[in-house]
């Protein structure tokens, strides 16, 4: 399939952007945030569309909507893999496919002789826009292709058997495991270095967030510790000089900040230098909860005193934002009335086949938890679109109570689900009349088992006269002591 993008070119204000043109910050986080070498201009990227941005202006140079096949892409299906550093293309996964963006044309293939590899993953752009592939089969090893015209150039990188692999952020590194080792290669340049092997453990995780260019920390996570993840150690190296040194325990963890840098509530870092990182904000200000502000925006920080050095800001008045909680809801309402009017189209069908698996209980049944049967329900349309029903119990269809005279009728039901480590037997009686429309919900009786013990056992006998039934209720402790119950009820 091709992806069809109708492109729109616009040049204006981040002011003059409206707020429903931009991505929805706060609610998406698979947004993809590139910067071009000289952090001149960043290019962002969400399902819905790209946009690419002049930091030290704040305009929006380019607004180009996002459609494949013609057809808006659902956020779930929507994956971003990477960027050209010169930021004229990038790659992403849409409904398992890869895909490549070119920001001047439509219409596009991704490399036209890929059908014939056995491509296990596509890694992202190399430091002059070759894509980076890893291929498995006849093409073992690590790949780079660049498109001229409709001709497609590749070149071998590096003959090798991976557990995992990715790509640096500043597009020179290729980091992969192998042989229970983390390994990188160089490949800057068109002819790339051998790869350099560190001889730490293969599950070890690797990040070159937050760094400057050239350097990689890896890590080890212990979850068993009751604070929840710690850092075991960190092993920092700069790529291509030195094995670097290995920090443990406090050291690792206070190096080097995992979860904030420079803020209380950073959404993610980009971009690091040595000495500035950009970082995406997101939250509501609300101080004097009055005037409340939804900030969503990009801020260059310099790394060592978190100063503000630029920033683009992409924020929301509360006037834009209740109209759009409007919409929302407007639209949500919409959809249940829709929803609730196809069910009840449906309801007369649904309780046709629902009420069918209930057979007729003779006049007089005494519960026998030995040989009760019942037919599962659980899964019936009519059971499901029950409003009263909580997480997911196993519905069984018993039998129908009685032969009411007006069509209405009365059905035993057992409901079985496990809540706090107990499992529960609630036995009820439902009334309907002949088009479905639940008239009355009763619970006559339940049993719990915990750790092979039964802290309630209930027994109960069921009789049925006319239009009528009552049902005789024993509930046992296992302190000996035993409660006697009565419920009645009939075909109104």
């Amino acid at each position: 399939m091709k992806v069809l993008l109708i492109t729109a070119l616009f040049c204006f204000t981040a002011f003059a952007l409206q707020a429903q043109d931009l991505h929805q910050w706060y609610e998406r986080n698979n947004l993809g945030v590139e910067f071009n070498p000289d952090q001149s201009k960043v290019l962002i990227v969400g399902y819905d569309r790209v946009t690419l941005w002049d930091t030290s202006t704040g305009q929006v140079m380019k607004s180009i909507p996002m459609t494949f096949d013609g057809q808006p892409i659902a956020p779930n299906d929507f994956k971003f893999i990477d960027a050209a550093p010169d930021l004229s293309e990038f790659i992403f996964q849409v409904k398992n496919s890869y895909r490549r963006f070119m920001m001047d044309i439509e219409d596009i293939e991704l490399f036209p002789d890929f059908q014939d590899r056995q491509v296990k993953q596509i890694l992202g752009y190399d430091t002059r826009g070759w894509m980076v592939f890893f291929s498995e089969g006849a093409y073992q090893g690590f790949f780079r292709v660049k498109q001229e015209g409709n001709v497609s150039n590749i070149q071998f990188i590096s003959k090798e058997f991976i557990n995992k692999a990715s790509l640096s952020n500043d597009h020179r590194y290729i980091f992969f495991s192998r042989d229970q080792t983390f390994r990188y290669l160089d490949i800057g340049e068109m002819v790339p270095k051998p790869a350099v092997d560190t001889k730490l453990p293969g599950n070890a995780s690797w990040k070159d967030e937050h760094l400057p260019s050239g350097m990689v920390t890896l890590y080890s996570w212990d979850n068993k510790e009751p604070a929840g993840k710690q850092v075991v150690w960190r092993y920092f190296i700069e790529l291509g000089k030195s094995e670097g040194k290995r920090l443990k325990g406090n050291a690792a963890q206070s190096f080097f900040p995992e979860e904030s840098y420079c803020g209380n509530f950073p959404y993610s870092t980009y971009g690091a230098t040595k000495d500035q990182v950009w970082i995406m904000y997101y939250g509501e200000k609300d101080a004097d909860r009055a005037q409340p502000v939804f900030q969503h925006y990009l801020a260059k920080k310099n790394r060592g005193t978190c100063e503000k050095v630029a920033q683009i800001d992409f924020s929301e008045s509360k006037s834009t934002y209740l109209a759009k909680k409007d919409e929302k809801r407007n639209n949500y309402l919409q959809e249940e009335k829709a929803r609730k009017e196809q069910e009840k189209a449906l309801k007369p069908s649904w309780y046709a086949e629902y009420i069918s698996k209930f057979v007729n209980l003779p006049s007089t049944y005494q519960l026998n938890y030995e040989t009760i049967s019942g037919v599962d329900v659980t899964n019936l349309d009519f059971v499901r679109s029950e409003q009263f029903r909580i997480g997911n119990p196993q519905e069984m269809a018993i039998g129908r109570v009685c032969n009411c005279s007006n069509g209405n009728k009365a059905v035993l039901r057992v409901s079985r689900y496990r809540s706090n480590g107990m499992d529960r037997q609630a036995f009820f009686i439902f009334t309907y009349d002949s088009s479905g429309n639940e008239l009355s919900l009763q619970k006559i009786a339940e049993t719990q088992k915990y750790n092979g013990e039964f802290p309630v056992l209930s027994f109960f006998t069921l009789k049925s006269q006319g239009d009528s039934w009552t049902a005789d209720v024993s509930v046992r402790y296992p302190n000996g002591r035993e409660r006697k119950e009565l419920f009645s009820g009939n075909c109104q």
